[in-house]
């Protein structure tokens, strides 16, 4: 397996890149690992240096694989809206409501583009791949920090 085809596989999980609505299913199946990360009582440091850290990789990741891609920001990748669900959930209670508007909300941000999101998607290479959907997360997690604990009281 070459450098390229590996890392193709990391970036577009597999074969989730080439599905329909791929960034929704690779946002899908983050919730998994996510309530994992969660129930294991990592704590929020280590969630956020891990967060760092898998951002940071997948920066790299897409940045070497993006030449192969006609677009610039094609819908085959999905490893940012991995980094943005990531994000989108970090230091929120555990709680299946949690997961689900933090799912709803991130798509809706990442999709639309509201809020000055589009303006990341811009940014040249790697950072407008990775930019929007960071941007996206960022809007959901603060929003969800007012809407939560309203829900869950």
């Amino acid at each position: 397996m070459t450098k390229k085809s590996f890392l193709s596989r990391i970036a577009l999980l597999g074969c989730i890149g080439y599905l329909p609505a791929s960034g929704t299913i690779a946002s899908l199946c983050m919730i998994p690992l996510l309530c994992l990360i969660h129930y294991m009582s990592v704590p929020l440091v280590a969630q956020g240096v891990l967060i760092v850290i898998f951002s940071v990789a997948s920066f790299f990741i897409i940045r070497t694989i993006l030449p192969f891609f006609v677009d610039n920001d094609p819908s085959e990748i999905v490893l940012d809206e991995c980094v943005g669900m990531m994000i989108a959930t970090y230091a929120l209670p555990v709680s299946w409501l949690t997961f689900f508007l933090a799912f709803m909300l991130f798509r809706l941000l990442d999709i639309s583009k509201f809020f000055g999101v589009s303006s990341f998607e811009r940014l040249p290479g790697a950072w407008g791949v990775l930019g929007d959907d960071i941007a996206a997360a960022c809007i959901t997690n603060i929003i969800l920090r007012f809407i939560v604990p309203l829900a869950c009281q």
